[in-house]
């Protein structure tokens, strides 16, 4: 892991996927973040000076803190694009380029988060991963975060998420899984093909993103303590949904047990399609030694009775 002083090094584009499942995906993904915005705009406070200029100071230090002051992270493991040649992309950890986002998250709200949030995920998506699901999925966990920190429900799940740090290291389970969706549905090639490299490149990218979120809500969670008023909620403690209705509560219950079982489906086909391609590999690799091994007779042979005629002649 090597420190890097900003992102302008590396090349910058995006790789947009080729086929149409892949873009017909990113369209309903960047819908469901519409529609969350407006779902959730209840969250949002009211923009007066104050606000709109502390919005614009963030707004514009978000390309700032996304292209500067990083770590490469290890490859642990990725592999490139099925039918590219190119090396795996992503993999930096840019220490800053979240806080921006966490502070307006919860301070201003989920729109104002995920504004700022689509500036940080392009600048990444262009000059880091080159993939246009990075958007996606910064501006979804910008939203998350935003939403976690600034509701008011009173049970004890809903406690914890709206302490910064401690909603960031639970949204990125979240986000776990949609990073291998984005992956899946970017990559092309074959079913297996695309679960491979989706699960292979989950953990750095995971962690890349995941961990600029961490420090940036741990950053925001001593800024909490200094600063409890500065959000501007003045709404009390409600009953949570899993409260006031059964219907939510199972659910709940049914939805948490489906992530489970899927998250279970990609692990086990991961497994068996890595395998799969470990045996053919190593199949491939006995056939080339085996014909090798093969053909050694024939060349000492021939080098054989070269020197033998070479010594014949006078």
């Amino acid at each position: 892991m090597s420190f890097i002083l900003t992102l302008f090094n590396s090349p910058a584009y995006i790789i947009w996927p080729v086929d149409r499942l892949g873009i017909s995906a990113f369209a309903v993904m960047a819908a469901g973040i519409i529609f969350g915005n407006w779902h959730w705009r209840d969250y949002q406070r009211e923009m007066k000076e104050r606000q709109w200029f502390l919005f614009g100071i963030l707004l514009t230090l978000a390309p700032f803190t996304a292209l500067f002051l990083g770590f490469n992270l290890p490859q642990w493991g990725a592999i490139p694009l099925p039918e590219l040649s190119l090396e795996p992309s992503g993999g930096t950890l840019m220490i800053l380029v979240a806080l921006p986002v966490v502070i307006s998250g919860w301070v201003l709200g989920p729109i104002s988060a995920s504004l700022i949030g689509l500036v940080s995920g392009i600048c990444l998506a262009y000059w880091d991963t080159h993939s246009p699901y990075t958007i996606i999925e910064f501006v979804a966990f910008s939203l998350l975060v935003s939403v976690a920190i600034r509701q008011r429900y009173r049970t004890a799940v809903f406690s914890i998420l709206r302490r910064p740090f401690l909603a960031t290291l639970l949204i990125a389970c979240v986000h776990y899984l949609l990073n291998i969706v984005g992956s899946f549905f970017w990559a092309s090639g074959s079913i297996v093909e695309k679960i491979d490299f989706a699960i292979s490149n989950s953990s750095v990218g995971v962690v890349a993103l995941a961990g600029s979120f961490a420090l940036a809500g741990l950053v925001a969670e001593f800024a909490l303590v200094a600063l409890p008023r500065v959000d501007g909620i003045k709404h009390k403690l409600k009953p949570s949904p899993s409260e006031s209705s059964i219907k939510v509560r199972f659910l709940n219950y049914v939805v948490s047990l489906t992530l489970v079982l899927v998250l279970v489906l990609l692990l086990v086909n991961w497994f068996v399609a890595g395998r799969s391609a470990e045996k053919m590999v190593q199949l491939q690799m006995e056939n080339i030694a085996r014909t090798t091994t093969n053909k050694i007779p024939f060349f000492f042979n021939t080098g054989q009775s070269l020197i033998v005629r070479r010594n014949d002649c006078p």
